[in-house]
């Protein structure tokens, strides 16, 4: 795979750019502030630790970038805007500093309406930009960029599926791993590094595993713990990697040598209730859709402690910020599937005596249906480890 720099050629992001204007009503201009929209805007991947990105659209094509000072040459070369204001520390507190040259830009370009990303904008952002602007009114359109990031471009495609290639090796590692009796920060570690050795070194890339043994699975994102993998469980693995920003995740319930057929049983349902959920995963339906399919199967066997949804909207997506409630797998998001959404599919149940077995995977939807894009096997993982002897 390929990866040049920048990351994205400048022909992606004016896309963007022309989309979210495109979706503007009376507007004049539209505010991304967030790590995610503004990275996905202007092509910088600042990380905002401290101080802050704003890109800023225009329908005249005039956008502006206000950054940190020593981020101009970064920003040189990942981005296509040239009109680049920028800050000091010195200047100033970040937040009325950014809040000011936003303010300086608007008055320059006689904005009188102005669309903000308001569930990425702090309180305190909203609060200085009325005052600072008493005659600029500002209309929340967040949905402009969110419903523009939903279809995935073959440009970020293709750091979907290397960030899928990862989790697959990551899921391998585990497997490796588990068979050599290893504690569960060791099976962490190793498949963090296997899937960081298999990366490439041209694009920023994060990457994690974490799993649960037995009951402690519907603790479903509890870190690992020092505790030896033994025969008779069932161990729930979650791996995920972001290459670009652009994340993937992959989980599976490996059973450990013999299991009850309790255990054995519940990892089937919670297959199943992937299978169901992915076997309406297609243009033209609901998002959910996805998630009734996948409880009903859960309802059937009688396990009615559904704490989550079914999944939801991949792409720039981290621990930080870049969810949608609009791309959100729920029962009730009716909003339509259409080619080219990249979500994953994870339901899950808590099931009294076993954990919470879960089977997920990052999906496309197709033109006619859905593609998983993982390669790690489907269905029930079964390895015997050296602790059994």
């Amino acid at each position: 795979m390929k990866i040049a720099s920048p990351i994205f050629t400048a022909e992606e992001i004016c896309r963007r750019q022309s989309a979210v204007i495109n979706k503007l009503n009376e507007e004049d201009c539209f505010i991304a502030l967030s790590f995610h929209n503004s990275y996905y805007l202007s092509g910088l991947p600042m990380l905002q630790w401290g101080r802050f990105a704003a890109t800023i659209l225009f329908k005249d094509g005039r956008h502006v970038l206000i950054i940190p000072e020593f981020e101009t040459g970064a920003a040189a070369i990942e981005s296509p805007i040239t009109e680049i204001h920028t800050y000091r520390d010195s200047d100033g507190p970040t937040h009325t500093k950014v809040v000011q040259l936003i303010a300086k830009t608007l008055k320059e370009r006689e904005v009188k309406i102005a669309g903000v990303e308001a569930e990425g904008i702090p309180a305190s952002f909203q609060t200085l930009l009325t005052k600072q602007m008493p005659n600029v009114v500002f209309v929340d359109r967040t949905d402009t960029v969110n419903l523009t990031r939903f279809i995935s471009s073959d440009e970020e495609f293709c750091y979907i599926q290397e960030a899928c290639r990862l989790t697959d090796i990551g899921m391998h590692k585990v497997v490796e791993m588990i068979k050599k009796g290893s504690t569960e920060i060791e099976v962490s570690r190793a498949a963090c590094n296997a899937m960081k050795d298999a990366a490439k070194t041209s694009y920023p890339l994060n990457v994690s595993c974490y799993l649960q043994q037995g009951q402690r699975s519907d603790q479903c994102h509890a870190l690992p713990d020092d505790l030896f993998i033994n025969p008779g469980n069932m161990v729930e693995v979650v791996i995920e990697a972001e290459v670009a920003y652009y994340q993937a995740s992959l989980e599976r319930p490996i059973l450990v040598g013999d299991v009850s057929t309790e255990i054995h049983q519940a990892c089937l349902i919670a297959i199943e209730a992937f299978n169901a959920g992915f076997s309406v995963a297609k243009p033209g339906g609901q998002f959910a859709d996805i998630d009734k399919a996948a409880r009903a199967v859960f309802h059937a066997n009688g396990f009615d402690q559904i704490p989550n949804g079914s999944g939801l909207m991949r792409g720039i997506v981290h621990h930080t910020g870049g969810r949608s409630e609009l791309g959100e797998v729920r029962h009730y998001n009716t909003r339509i599937l259409e080619p080219g959404m990249v979500l994953t599919i994870e339901p899950w149940a808590i099931i009294p005596g076993v954990g919470s077995p879960r089977e997920c995977d990052t999906i496309l939807i197709t033109q006619n249906g859905a593609e998983i894009i993982n390669t790690f096997p489907r269905g029930i993982t079964q390895v015997a480890n050296s602790n059994a002897l």
